[in-house]
């Protein structure tokens, strides 16, 4: 499915989910359902060894082409994590 996106203030929000690619310079994520969740394949973030684990307010930057997503710093409590 397609995640189209819309600016919110400070982030984005998801402002429809549907089956056709959106139109040109219409900001969106691709997805798969699963159930009654949706996947971008950016759940995860793996941290180097020895940096222990990160908790707190967390918010992640990530850089969209064509539809994927790719993360680009993950912050903790307005931080950048190495």
């Amino acid at each position: 499915v397609f995640v189209v996106l819309e600016k919110n203030g400070e982030f984005w929000s998801i402002a429809d989910v549907q089956s056709q690619k959106p139109a040109a310079g219409v900001v969106y994520l691709k997805a798969e359902r699963r159930g009654r969740q949706l996947v971008y394949d950016i759940e995860r973030y793996y941290v180097r060894e020895g940096n222990g684990t990160p908790s707190g307010d967390m918010k992640v930057e990530i850089a969209i082409t064509s539809g994927q997503a790719r993360i680009k710093q993950l912050f903790v409590n307005n931080q950048p994590w190495d």
